[in-house]
């Protein structure tokens, strides 16, 4: 989820760093993203009684990497003064396989010692706490609701009273006059706040009745049985209770078994309601959203035959990326509304985004049978409330088990921002590949492109704005790649394009695509600065002998091009590359198209 400075002000996080730089580097750039900040030195850790820390425990904690037996003895003091320990380790990246045993007493990241530990510590602290506002959210909800059924309780109690002697109640009612219906209001009011308006409109509409029937003195034993059974109802529907989707679902370690889980608890709660609900699943490589879930017969045949499938204009670049903006945005494309009304039959529906961090999973879509308006019914918005509740319980677990899973993974060989493998990754990669081309005699196609005029414009827009763009960009570049192809964000302003098979010919043209592709798009978060990209390019063997060379050389033509112009793919062209060697090279270039 997306934290504001609102959000983050109500969580604390504390830092435990030796090194005075980081120290006031994170300090200064925690605070300016809103979170509260304390420091904590080692002595105040170690302390075991009249402990400060134990008195008031910071909710996440930032600890600097020391050695294995002082950091075993402050983990074991902290867990010993808070029970709920959650920290982060800034370590050197060599070290992070020796922190794995820590996940299991309250380690949730590793930030590495580098350029950039900032922004890596931030983001690990906004998951942390977007996890966090999600757990104390549920819980304040699951105290709200039960409080609400003590006071429903109150209320049966009070109409069994009047169902036991309708002559006694008149008689009070009367007695006590405008004094109680002053207080049944206000008991009234405070229900309104708890419950959707549906529930309240019912709700007053009952209390008019009853008032109606006192003045008229007219059948009033049908009136208090009507509202007792109303009530009965009301009460059934307001509780909510997940224990038995918990106890299940936290025994499954696989996001493929919670789907399972959470599948089977949806049906059984939306069978008796006429809901219908179906779930898709995206698959990247085939740049389509596949119907892997339904609770109704005609789709579940539909899925066991050709199967059922929804792809974005595929034809499109980005357009995986449009389309699922649109969906949290509320604004279904016409070709969605169309694919919903003829496959599904669906006129009116609800879709929930299914996301983790920058990594796509599906959607959700719930819809009401026999209803123009998915809020209409009184009914059909309770069930759809604890639907949505249930899918928030889900989407907690699952992102979990999915964290711990990639977790390790992410920190060496994956960019947190976009998704795409790293620098490590990519050289990785390289090597194999150009070894691959030396067995096979197959050409390799190396491209780096960058955002012209970067540094402009990070001064007008703030860091998070650009990591948007950058995610957006991401997806673009991956939504156009062949399976074979890779995409790795290698600097900060760098994406890195290996095309195996590839001649420099061919990567000239694709690359071309994408510029005149980025040049026309229009970034929604960036809308006021025209975005446009820059490339450089060589191919191995026949411009490059090593890997080395071939990323040396194509990194010369983009830094050619940007210096001459902007928003053009250069190839790299050497004078004299008989020498083999950087210094026999140049980057002089031609400007493609």
């Amino acid at each position: 989820m997306m934290l504001n400075s609102q959000i983050r002000g109500q969580f604390e996080i504390g830092l435990n760093i030796n090194d005075q730089f980081h120290l006031a580097s994170l300090k200064t750039f925690l605070s300016l993203k809103g979170y509260e900040v304390v420091v904590w030195s080692d002595q105040t850790l170690l302390e075991k009684q009249n402990s400060t820390y134990a008195n008031k425990p910071s909710h996440v904690l930032v600890l600097q990497d020391r050695p294995k037996k002082e950091l075993d003895i402050l983990i074991e003091n902290l867990i010993s003064l808070n029970s709920e320990l959650v920290f982060i380790i800034l370590c050197d990246s060599e070290k992070v396989a020796q922190f794995e045993s820590y996940q299991a007493f309250g380690l949730s990241g590793l930030a590495i010692n580098d350029y950039g530990i900032e922004t890596s510590v931030f983001l690990w602290v906004d998951q942390i706490v977007s996890e966090l506002f999600l757990k104390y959210q549920n819980e304040q909800f699951v105290t709200q609701f039960e409080s609400l059924n003590l006071k429903i309780k109150s209320l049966q109690e009070q109409q069994a009273q009047l169902g036991q002697g309708y002559e006694q109640a008149i008689n009070q009612q009367i007695k006590i006059g405008e004094e109680q219906l002053e207080a049944f209001k206000a008991e009234a009011q405070k229900i309104e706040s708890e419950v959707n308006s549906h529930w309240q409109a019912k709700f007053n509409q009952h209390q008019r009745e009853l008032e109606l029937e006192k003045n008229k003195n007219q059948n009033l034993n049908s009136k208090i049985l009507l509202l007792e059974n109303e009530n009965k109802k009301n009460q059934w529907l307001g509780q909510i209770d997940f224990s038995s989707y918990l106890s299940n679902a936290l025994q499954v370690t696989q996001p493929a078994g919670q789907m399972v889980v959470f599948w089977e608890e949806l049906k059984s709660r939306l069978a008796p309601f006429k809901w219908r609900a179906y779930y898709f699943k995206f698959v990247a490589e085939l740049q389509l959203f596949l119907m892997t879930h339904s609770d109704s017969e005609s789709t579940d045949q539909l899925m066991a035959g050709q199967g059922a499938s929804f792809r974005p204009a595929h034809h499109q670049l980005g357009a995986v990326h449009s389309f699922y903006l649109a969906l949290k945005e509320k604004k279904y494309p016409p070709a969605f509304l169309e694919f919903c009304k003829t496959t599904l039959n669906l006129e009116t529906f609800e879709v929930l985004p299914h996301q983790i961090g920058p990594n796509i999973e599906g959607f959700l879509v719930l819809a009401a049978e026999g209803s123009s308006d998915i809020d209409q019914a009184f009914e059909t918005t309770d069930v759809y409330f604890k639907a949505k509740q249930l899918w928030a319980l889900f989407e907690l677990i699952y992102h979990n088990i999915k964290l711990q899973q990639t977790s390790h993974v992410q920190v060496k060989n994956q960019d947190l921002v976009t998704g795409l493998g790293n620098k490590e990754a990519f050289f990785e990669k390289l090597h194999l590949e150009v070894a691959r081309s030396r067995r096979l005699h197959q050409p390799v196609t190396l491209i780096q492109m960058s955002l012209d005029y970067y540094s402009e414009i990070l001064s007008i827009h703030s860091r998070e704005i650009m990591d948007l763009v950058f995610r957006q960009l991401a997806e673009i570049v991956k939504s156009s790649s062949r399976v074979n192809d890779f995409v790795f964000r290698t600097d900060e302003n760098e994406l890195t394009l290996l095309l195996p098979h590839t001649a420099i010919k061919g990567g000239a043209i694709r690359a071309e695509r994408l510029r005149r592709f980025i040049e026309s798009y229009e970034f929604s978060d960036i809308s006021s600065s025209h975005v446009t990209v820059s490339f450089g390019m060589s191919e191995f063997p026949q411009l490059a002998s090593s890997p080395e060379i071939l990323v040396a050389t194509a990194h010369q033509a983009l830094e050619y091009i940007q210096n001459k112009s902007s928003n053009k793919v250069c190839l790299y062209t050497p004078q004299d590359f008989s020498g083999a060697s950087l210094s026999n090279t140049s980057a002089k270039g031609r400007e493609s198209i």
